[in-house]
């Protein structure tokens, strides 16, 4: 499995469960392959992930945009996005789910690629 959580930036990517991640704010989903959706059943905190993988999560849980429990932030590609305190932006990751991306993050000169 893979994820990464990032103390200094206070994020989650590809991790979901509630136990080991109850300070993090901001979670992050590359794509929706179920080896990075553990623990994402009845989530209900902010996610950022693309509209493609939204709609994959979508038919994966059976949710509707009304029922939904999250809060969902669309990543666009190549689009540098600041978000509280770091900088983030979404490259194509050229997997075998359309969608898929690999984030790049930035704080204070220092960059992170996940």
């Amino acid at each position: 499995m893979n994820y990464h959580f990032n103390s200094d930036l206070n994020i989650c990517v590809d991790y979901f469960v509630k136990k080991n991640t109850k300070d993090i704010e901001i979670f992050f989903l590359t794509h929706a392959h179920s080896d990075h959706l553990k623990g994402f059943k009845g989530f209900d905190r902010i996610l950022y992930c693309t509209k493609q993988t939204y709609n994959f999560l979508k038919e994966m849980y059976n949710f509707d945009d009304i029922s939904c429990k999250f809060i969902f932030n669309e990543i666009e590609l190549n689009k540098p996005i600041k978000c509280n305190n770091f900088e983030y932006e979404a490259i194509d990751a050229n997997h075998d789910v359309p969608g898929a991306i690999m984030l790049i993050f930035r704080k204070n000169n220092q960059y992170y690629l996940l």
